[in-house]
């Protein structure tokens, strides 16, 4: 194996070190959440592309010195040293390389070569080990995209604790909260003052009316024009973005710096495609049967957004819902149907034969958007996904929810988590066979849990994450004995 540039590890340290994504944004929130830590705490960036904040090491430097070495490494070999991590799982699930819908490259993504794919994964493992053998807590942003859960596989692997951000939209539309590993997690011991949970926001919960609320409130979101297109077509920086791309000095490394430039004919085509895709959709729902038979019972499969980190970096085995759907069918009990509704926000996402396939199984139904998915959870004797609101409203409501995958939030005993599929059956049958004693004390206990763990999104967001990052990296060396 090559020798790359490798300098004097003091370089490497930091207290708590920040991982950024592409986005620009997000290193400008890192970036001011880093600000407001305490002065003895010393912390890097890590960024996709150079930065001129200060404190920040960027990927694109570290191409410039090593790539050629790079280039020289045996995979093969170099795949020995980190033979316990899946690496072309992170890739494979990563929204800018995978089309989920086949919708022709909706968000613009550009093809690469397998070849490309291993130096991707090959150069920011490098990039990002050292740093983190380094350091004692590392902020990843937002867990969804390869980066990001690159960076939690290599803490997991050098036990160095990596804490992301997310919301749950239908507990409170303005609250994130600081979670523990890739899977939604909220840090157990880390319990900050403020934030609160609204019962009657859980009760007049609108995905819609969030994101409505989101795209107004935050930098660089905005709601899609008449449903469907971006709003980007009207940003000039995106434009020329698309159009030229990230210039650098050396041409070896441009497509790596590029992942994430659209590709503006290809998202056109995307768009008049979805268009098509959305009104097949809504005439197959007018032709959907919306009765329900008395002699069966029913279970619940509400469809999820794609792409989305709850089907993606923190469920990679569920990114193929229909085959999800298809083992639901095999598994259920004599007796019972399972119902399957789009999301919302999802239709012109998927053509309208992606549905049919679903309602061919005999014992599936599809549902029209007639119905709310409250209202079918209320229906419903039990509830099955990977994660997203209808996990909360499913215990809200009083329902059992079997959740498949990792991607979690809380022990309850309304909740059930499935990893192996073939145990499914088994899983389902004893949980409907199973009594909740009191559903209003675990209804509380959900509110409680993260009403404690709530920080606010739009009202002193990164003094109260830098506040929150400080309390769990004391937390942390307290744990090491190093305080």
């Amino acid at each position: 194996m090559s020798t790359l540039n490798i300098i004097d590890s003091d370089i490497y340290k930091s207290e708590i070190l920040f991982v950024s994504n592409y986005s620009d944004t997000l290193t400008r929130t890192e970036h001011n959440i880093a600000s407001r830590l305490n002065d003895k705490i010393a912390y890097k960036i890590l960024t996709y592309r150079k930065s001129s904040l200060p404190n920040t090491v960027s990927y694109e430097e570290f191409l410039e010195d090593n790539i050629y070495d790079i280039k020289k490494l045996d995979i093969l070999e170099f795949s020995k040293k980190y033979k316990n991590i899946n690496l072309y799982l992170p890739m494979i699930t990563e929204r800018l390389m995978v089309d989920y819908n086949n919708m022709f490259s909706v968000l613009g993504k550009r093809y690469y070569s397998l070849d490309d794919i291993n130096f991707f994964i090959v150069s920011y493992l490098m990039f990002l080990e050292e740093y983190i053998k380094n350091t004692n807590l590392i902020f990843n942003g937002y867990s969804d995209n390869f980066i990001s859960t690159l960076t939690h596989y290599l803490s997991q692997d050098y036990d160095v604790r990596a804490i992301s951000f997310t919301d749950y939209g239908v507990l409170n539309t303005s609250t994130f909260y600081l979670t523990d590993s890739l899977y939604g997690q909220p840090y157990k011991d880390f319990i900050p003052s403020k934030g609160k949970i609204i019962k009657s926001e859980l009760d007049a919960g609108d995905a819609k009316e969030s994101l409505k609320e989101y795209a107004e409130k935050i930098e660089n979101v905005g709601n899609p024009i008449f449903g469907v297109f971006s709003y980007n077509i009207f940003n000039f920086k995106y434009i020329i973005f698309a159009f030229n791309g990230y210039k650098t000095k050396n041409k070896e490394i441009y497509k790596f710096l590029n992942i994430d430039r659209p590709s503006i004919i290809n998202k056109l085509f995307a768009n008049i495609v979805r268009v098509f895709y959305r009104i097949s959709s809504l005439i197959y729902f007018k032709l959907v049967n919306d009765k329900f038979d008395k002699k069966y019972k029913y279970i619940y499969y509400p469809l999820q957004m794609q792409p989305e980190a709850s089907t993606s970096a923190r469920t990679p085995f569920l990114m193929n819902q229909l085959s999800v759907i298809e083992n639901i069918s095999k598994s259920l009990p004599l007796g019972y149907k399972l119902l399957v509704k789009e999301h919302p926000l999802a239709i012109g996402l998927r053509f309208f034969w992606y549905y049919k396939q679903i309602d061919l199984l005999p014992n599936v139904q599809i549902v029209s958007n007639n119905y709310s998915g409250r209202d079918l959870i209320k229906f419903s004797e039990l509830v099955i996904g990977g994660g997203g609101t209808s996990t909360f409203e499913a215990i809200y409501l009083g329902k059992k929810h079997i959740l498949l995958g990792n991607f979690c939030y809380m022990q309850s005993s309304m909740l059930r988590y499935v990893d192996n599929i073939k145990n499914l059956h088994n899983e389902i049958v004893s949980f409907l066979d199973f009594e909740i004693k009191n559903k209003e004390d675990e209804k509380k206990r959900m509110i409680e849990y993260f009403s404690q763990r709530a920080l606010p999104l739009y009202e002193d967001f990164h003094e109260n994450v830098a506040n929150g990052l400080t309390a769990i990296y004391n937390l942390e060396l307290n744990k090491k004995g190093l305080h």
